[in-house]
């Protein structure tokens, strides 16, 4: 890291999510400088809180031109902290990584200390993208999991069917957003959705845990966890296994102590979040690990748990305190505009619009579907 007084923080964009485009004021709310590696055609360089912008040129020819870009943009840049904001960058910050590991050049022994500082131990980072991975090592530290089994065939399906029943779910290996993830009812639907899953990946079936998803987004340094907001989904978009629309914050020491156990175990740095699903007893079942900010990552202004103003004053040397719980009801934008323009919920909870950024809040805006 460098010596500088204010902490320069480099965020990586590549696969255009509306909801990075909130993470730049709320890091440079936070006392972060904020730069951005992206096309020039992202949504998140609407943002007007970004310092300095580093155009991915259209050119590149190669994976190792593109990673080279990379490293020379942290390099010239002589910043603190990378944050990946999409799996394609987590992968590449990744590789990256691997192929400087063991070089003596003092640059590249600069840029792989660099994504170490930001990332946390390499022995984990693929278990953190794993959706098996990530849950198998969750039950070995001791924290509350569904059955599940990697399938490689119709046979594995059918015995892992056959010991926990159905319904049952049905997730690719990689992905996000709940976009490769099924709940299968019966017999013929969980051979179609295998057939068409395993077409681009491996296939996880994991029991089926009737309750209400929710999530921890925490914060961590050197495998310390600094601060975790816990959050219940009320409602999804597109359905219950898509992204939130209205986030509730809760008090819930199972999820907290699961998100700080399994962080300290992989020595994590960076922003997190752990997805569980919470039973009819309120057990939390951890399914699923996304180590990158989330749609509610920026919300500490609301929430009194700033998970960014957490990473910045441990950074400078500092320790962060968070506000007292209360609960908030919070509606993202534009996803509950999606899921109900007439929800009663823009009326009654924090409607969370980045009215002091016009340009970004019309392109959310522009992002609805008409129904």
């Amino acid at each position: 890291m460098s010596g500088n007084a204010t902490k320069r923080i480099i965020l990586l964009s590549h696969d255009r999510w509306p909801s990075c485009c909130r993470l730049p004021k709320a890091l440079s709310q936070a006392g972060f400088e904020v730069a951005v590696i992206a096309s020039a055609n992202d949504p998140i360089n609407l943002s007007t809180f970004i310092a300095e912008r580093y155009v991915l040129p259209q050119n590149l020819r190669n994976l190792n031109e593109h990673l080279s870009f990379i490293a020379g943009c942290c390099l010239d840049s002589k910043t603190d902290f990378l944050m990946a904001c999409d799996e394609t960058s987590i992968s590449l910050l990744s590789m990256l990584y691997d192929g400087i590991k063991d070089s003596d050049d003092p640059d590249k022994q600069a840029i792989k200390n660099l994504i170490i500082c930001s990332k946390g131990n390499p022995d984990y980072y693929d278990h953190a993208i794993s959706k098996h991975l990530s849950v198998e090592l969750a039950y070995e530290v001791g924290i509350r999991t569904p059955e599940q089994q990697l399938c490689e065939n119709t046979n594995d399906l059918h015995s892992f069917a056959g010991e926990y029943g159905y319904p049952i779910v049905l997730k690719r290996e990689h992905g996000a957003a709940g976009v490769f993830v099924r709940i299968c009812e019966n017999q013929q639907e969980a051979e179609t959705e295998y057939h068409a899953l395993s077409q681009s990946g491996e296939v996880i079936a994991q029991r089926y845990i009737e309750g209400k998803p929710a999530m921890a987004n925490a914060a961590c340094y050197d495998g310390k966890m600094l601060a975790c907001a816990v959050f219940i989904k009320e409602e999804c978009h597109p359905d219950f296994k898509g992204p939130s629309a209205v986030v509730r914050t809760i008090d819930h020491p199972e999820m907290f102590e699961a998100t700080k156990k399994f962080t300290t175990h992989v020595d994590y740095s960076g922003i997190i979040s752990l997805d569980f699903m919470l039973d009819e007893n309120n057990n939390a079942y951890f399914i699923e690990c996304n180590p990158r900010p989330t749609p509610v990552s920026h919300l500490g202004f609301v929430t009194g748990t700033d998970l960014f103003m957490a990473l910045y004053t441990t950074l400078s040397g500092e320790d962060y305190q968070p506000k007292k719980f209360e609960e908030k009801l919070i509606a993202l934008f534009p996803k509950e505009l999606a899921r109900d323009p007439q929800s009663l919920h823009l009326e009654t909870a924090y409607h969370d619009i980045p009215e002091d950024e016009p340009e970004l809040e019309k392109f959310l805006l522009s992002t609805l579907k008409p129904k």
